[in-house]
């Protein structure tokens, strides 16, 4: 169990980490509340000053995010693999690294690691000069 003096200890470091978050930001909330991970995010959004909106429902949430337009995003990894797979879905699979795109650029996938995960990152580079 968790005590006030833990949580508490999180947001300070959460708020040194992300020390530029301030009053003109505003945090989209649509954890449960009762999530520990939530309480950890409101206590450093009250911390901060940030301005907390809630979401209506969690399938609501991609609406609510162009209502609201949050500065802060705070989420458990299970809810970002499903916006992921969800835009792997909706767009084209990415092209080899190295291969001209439609805009003339060159793609290149760079890797992304965490603690606990590694991640690959497509990305469309401008090609020196314009297209071509």
């Amino acid at each position: 169990m968790l005590t006030h003096g833990n949580l508490v200890s999180n947001a300070k470091a959460a708020a040194t980490a992300f020390s530029f978050l301030g009053r003109s930001d505003l945090a989209l909330s649509f954890l449960p509340l009762s999530h520990i991970f939530e309480r950890t995010c409101h206590n450093f959004f009250l911390w901060m000053g940030v301005s907390i909106a809630y979401a209506e429902s969690i399938e609501k949430v991609p609406e609510n995010l162009l209502e609201v337009r949050p500065t802060i995003l705070c989420s458990v990894p299970r809810l970002y693999e499903k916006i992921y797979a969800r835009s792997m879905n909706a767009s084209p699979p990415p092209r080899p690294c190295g291969a001209r795109s439609s805009n003339g650029g060159t793609h290149r996938a760079t890797t992304v690691r965490t603690p606990h995960r590694r991640h690959l990152c497509f990305t469309v580079a401008p090609t020196p000069g314009g297209a071509g």
